[in-house]
């Protein structure tokens, strides 16, 4: 399975610490589904997390 499909499934669940574990799995493969950090609306209670911020800029998808 994907890393961001297992991550969206810990989100359904509210398992914080394993959606962090399964975003920097899918960094680590360079997965192409990464794009859906902000359009997932699983991970948008992630969104405003010190720690989503983090693989937002990691990506490239930083706000400034």
């Amino acid at each position: 399975m994907p890393p961001l499909a297992i991550a969206e499934t810990c989100a359904r669940i509210a398992q914080a610490d394993e959606i962090f574990h399964w975003f920097e799995a899918a960094l680590a493969e360079r997965s192409s589904q990464i794009c859906e950090l902000r359009t997932n609306p699983w991970f948008q209670p992630c969104r405003l997390t010190g720690r989503m911020r983090l693989v937002e800029k990691h990506v490239g998808m930083g706000r400034t």
